[in-house]
């Protein structure tokens, strides 16, 4: 009999991604809040729009231990995959406007996009 192969791990999802980013950034003292685009339905009709198509996934705020406050978006994306054309430009007119965004793929694109934003990758209390 031959001996059989270890199946293939599954790939990493972006939600897999999610939880990972959102675990590591509560970790270090960030409140997470989801944006959800497009537009929710009421029982019994009725709608209420939600955010734009290309708005980042994640909104993350903390205050610092000196009492000053970060906030950034970011776009999550599977491992391997880099933000759409929308989105790209969503982050960029956001950045113009003086807003933090970043995007993620894993913990280490996120922690080098918040180093190159200027964003602290200490823990709350001693940012």
């Amino acid at each position: 009999m031959k001996p059989r192969k270890a199946p293939k791990p599954a790939p990493m999802l972006e939600r897999h991604v999610k939880t990972l980013v959102t675990n590591w950034l509560r970790l270090y003292g960030w409140r997470v809040h989801r944006l959800q685009a497009g537009q929710a339905e009421w029982p019994g009709g009725g709608r209420t729009k939600l955010e734009g198509k290309d708005t980042p996934d994640l909104l993350a705020v903390r205050v610092t231990a000196s009492g000053r406050t970060e906030a950034m978006y970011v776009e999550l994306k599977a491992p391997g995959k880099k933000p759409r054309l929308g989105q790209t430009a969503w982050a960029e007119h956001a950045r113009l406007e003086g807003l933090t965004v970043v995007w993620a793929d894993g913990l280490d694109r996120l922690q080098s996009q918040m180093v190159l934003s200027g964003v602290s990758l200490l823990p709350r209390n001693q940012a």
